[in-house]
């Protein structure tokens, strides 16, 4: 005889004791579905600028982000410094003001974005510009110092009446010359940084921006024309003036 599922519910509640209760239902299992909440920073405006650039205003926007006013940071790769705090708009909006250094590489880097412990990065998202026309400009004024031979060594005192302006001087000296650059700050405040160049815009050979002192070898040629770059890493209007010796050996 074949049993039907009716037959068998009415078979159980025909042998279960008087006054007993059935109940029951049908349970349906569903897959779950796991929601993952996805951070990422989007192609900052502009996404670029020229090297020598001053005072650009970058906006930062982000999806799923949470940005936060005095503890995001942001960061445009080497070369390139952030000169006021970031401003937040939103949890997913904020902007830096920032200035692109003289010999920063040219080319595209990763930009970054941290709050806490939320550290989001974008490569390739901002790219620095070569930019012809600065060094013409900064070259055609910079301060002649002259010739430099073996065993002289010449001081000359400068200021930066405004930051992050800059100062220029070109020395000569022949080839092969180990030129030992010092740069001191006058007053507290205030700290500077050399760079030095081979011809406008071109980075003389082993030196890059940094603290003095700082040695570097005249490139080949009868003679060169060597061009220093002084500029404010950090500036204090009160202690603005600077001390830089070059001596050859």
């Amino acid at each position: 005889m074949r049993a039907t599922l009716t037959s068998l519910v009415a078979l159980a509640v025909v042998s279960m004791p008087a006054a007993s209760q059935i109940s029951g239902g049908i349970i349906a299992r569903e897959p779950k579905t796991t929601l993952l909440r996805i951070a990422m920073l989007s192609t900052p405006n502009p996404s670029t600028a020229r090297r020598g650039q001053q005072n650009v205003t970058v906006q930062v926007s982000g999806v799923g982000t949470h940005f936060s006013q005095g503890v995001t940071t942001l960061s445009f790769g080497s070369g390139v410094t952030i000169v006021s705090p970031v401003t937040v708009v939103s949890p997913t909006s904020a902007s830096a003001v920032v200035s692109v250094d003289a010999a920063a590489p040219a080319g595209a880097r990763a930009i970054s974005a941290s709050t806490g412990t939320e550290v989001l990065s974008l490569n390739d998202g901002f790219t620095v510009l070569e930019n012809p026309d600065y060094f013409g400009k900064v070259c055609s004024v910079s301060t002649n110092l002259g010739m430099l031979y073996k065993g002289m060594s010449k001081r000359v005192d400068g200021f930066i009446d405004m930051a992050p302006v800059e100062d220029w001087f070109a020395v000569t000296a022949p080839v092969g010359t180990s030129l030992k650059l010092t740069l001191a700050p006058v007053g507290a405040g205030s700290e500077f940084e050399i760079t030095t160049f081979s011809s406008c815009g071109t980075l003389a050979a082993g030196t890059a921006a940094g603290v003095s002192p700082k040695e570097i070898i005249v490139p080949a040629g009868p003679q060169q024309t060597i061009l220093i770059r002084v500029n404010a890493s950090r500036w204090n209007a009160a202690s603005s003036r600077f001390s830089l010796t070059l001596s050859a050996n």
